[in-house]
């Protein structure tokens, strides 16, 4: 998948190495008792390249934090319009530990019903992308509808998701999706569509989790 069209567009796929070179702070082997909104809205870098040392080490230590930041970024996520932000909070949940239910859900429902979720391009590309990481089989529930969106990059990041949660299943449900869309090009502009392309790849790899005895193999 090409970064260009997810969160790691912000640089955050490089602070895996950076948070490894920065010590573990005391603050995250506290209590399991959930951090508060205030100061997990302190850690929360707001710099469009997180070149800053200080911003580095914040995000290091809410990535240490694991579900224990949870609640309050949730909340967060669902108050925040700034995208820079809401890619911060959606890469916590991405690289720290923890039960992911409530930020799964969250994604959900913001996917569903927030009307900046549903219209931004940008706000659905990192959804798509973050379910593909954090989600499971049931999430392909919320990429479903965006195989169908306008914009190509959506489609596209969308269906690798379900290729990589879904099973045969769910290859049934995405050929139907994309069956007015081959109509509607015809047989020789559906062969040079990127869309009706990752879509059979998509088929291919779904269909290819079936064992050949008719169980799904083990992963």
């Amino acid at each position: 998948m090409r970064t260009d069209h997810t969160f790691a567009h912000l640089h955050l796929g490089g602070l895996a190495l950076a948070c490894l070179l920065i010590p573990h702070f005391s603050f995250a082997d506290g209590p399991s008792q959930p951090v508060s909104k205030q100061e997990v809205s302190k850690l929360l870098p707001r710099g469009v390249d997180m070149l800053d040392p200080t911003e580095v080490a914040d995000y290091s230590r809410l990535v240490n934090l694991g579900d224990r930041a949870y609640p309050a970024l949730v909340e967060l996520l669902v108050e925040e319009q700034n995208y820079i932000i809401i890619s911060r909070i959606l890469g916590v949940f991405v690289e720290s530990k923890g039960d992911k239910t409530a930020p799964i859900q969250a994604i959900r429902n913001l996917l569903r019903t927030n009307a900046h979720w549903r219209t931004s391009v940008k706000m659905k590309l990192v959804a798509a992308d973050v379910l593909s990481k954090i989600g499971d089989h049931s999430d392909c529930e919320s990429l479903y509808p965006l195989v169908a969106d306008d914009n190509e990059r959506v489609r596209i990041v969308s269906l690798r998701g379900i290729a990589k949660l879904g099973d045969e299943e769910c290859a049934i449900r995405v050929e139907a999706i994309l069956a007015p869309r081959r109509e509607q090009l015809g047989p020789t502009e559906a062969k040079r569509d990127a869309t009706i392309d990752e879509g059979q790849k998509c088929v291919r790899t779904l269909r290819a989790k079936k064992g050949t005895d008719g169980s799904t193999p083990e992963q």
